[in-house]
């Protein structure tokens, strides 16, 4: 769940955008692998060691692992502690990109464990290697696993390194001092424009709220439970597909459906913040 988390935050504040010259989600990924490795939360495991089981695979109806054990959805203290542990892990790696990891001289990789891997072992400097048309850059240096000298942050000039920097002390700061509510690495504070009155510039959701102003719907927003149980719900109506993959009209059939209600109240409040495509991206 954490990863999808870190996909949408970068996404949301820039710096997951490859055309404009900054890192891909792929990156992201190998960001959150490398501090769990360095932190000792899950094991290294050399990239090469894992079978290619997926190159001659012919089975088009997967069968997809829950995000959550089923048990954590009955057992309100395993919920807790698990909700917990992601707390302090996404604390965690805001605050080892942004005070330990030396971005002078480090590169992240999972291409070996033990000690870390020096820019100078790769010879990657931070001289700009011009080919042609393009530019390697190595101020900021994650390793391709399978691709030989690869650096996925090749785009990233001084500009763009420091953007990168500001984002990770930003989110570390507003996760350690703000309200959920308020918290800007939470997608839920980040919406898109509401419908603005004639004359006026859109407004962010926060905004109009704040000023008591009227939101693009009526009702509250979406909270983190809601977006993990419409996420659970989206994964089991993949799963009952025998296409692999659902229609808009039959996703929100199998929400609403649910025996209990509680699909249809949280879809209310997720599309009360976002459009239906938006909302669709964020599960």
């Amino acid at each position: 769940a954490l990863p999808i988390f870190l996909k949408d935050w970068s996404k949301s504040c820039g710096i997951n955008n490859s055309i404009g010259g900054y890192y891909t989600s792929y990156a992201v990924n190998i960001m959150w692998i490398y501090y769990l490795v360095q932190k000792g939360v899950i094991p290294y495991i050399d990239p090469l060691s894992i079978p290619q089981s997926l190159v001659d695979c012919k089975d088009y109806n997967p069968q997809y692992v829950p995000i959550f054990p089923p048990e954590i959805e009955v057992d309100a203290a395993k919920r807790e502690a698990m909700f917990r542990q992601m707390g302090e892990l996404l604390v965690g790696f805001y605050a080892f990109y942004c005070f330990e990891f030396d971005w002078d001289r480090n590169v992240i990789t999972l291409n070996r464990s033990g000690e870390p891997t020096l820019k100078e072992d790769l010879q990657w400097n931070d001289v700009p290697v011009v080919q042609g048309k393009k530019t390697t850059r190595y101020l900021q240096c994650i390793e391709d696993p399978y691709e030989d000298n690869l650096n996925l942050g090749r785009h990233v000039g001084d500009g763009r390194r420091w953007k990168v920097l500001q984002e990770l002390y930003k989110g570390l700061l507003s996760l350690l001092k703000d309200p959920y509510g308020s918290s800007c690495v939470f997608s839920v504070t980040d919406q898109s424009a509401t419908v603005a009155k004639d004359g006026d510039a859109p407004k962010t959701m926060l905004e109009a709220e704040a000023e008591g102003g009227a939101t693009s719907a009526p009702g509250r927003n979406p909270t983190t439970d809601d977006m993990l149980f419409l996420t659970g719900l989206a994964v089991k109506c993949v799963e009952s597909s025998t296409q692999g993959h659902v229609s808009e009209a039959d996703l929100r059939a199998y929400i609403t459906a649910e025996s209990t209600g509680r699909g249809a109240e949280a879809l209310a409040a997720a599309l009360n913040a976002w459009r239906w495509d938006h909302f669709v991206r964020k599960i």
